[in-house]
């Protein structure tokens, strides 16, 4: 299980919502997430994937060189992510 984080999308019920604080997570492992969160407007949300069905889309991660450019494609080039 893995925690849904700020910047994850939450898709249920033919909608999808950005995340931009959580309220509460936990997570069952019969019945999957419950998390109540803020989207991106301020709107609150509480999904139940057990009774609201969907799934969680993780942001993608970013990879930064020293000297501040994005290295994430050379990096999924070769395998790293």
């Amino acid at each position: 299980m893995k925690k849904i984080e700020v910047g994850d999308k939450i898709t249920a019920l033919g909608y999808t919502f950005k995340v931009a604080k959580i309220i509460y997570q936990d997570y069952w492992d019969r019945f999957g997430y419950d998390c109540e969160f803020l989207d991106d407007k301020g709107n609150y949300h509480h999904w139940k994937q057990w009774d609201d069905g969907g799934e969680v889309i993780r942001k993608e991660k970013r990879y930064i060189n020293y000297y501040g450019s994005d290295v994430t494609d050379v990096f999924k080039k070769y395998g790293y992510c």
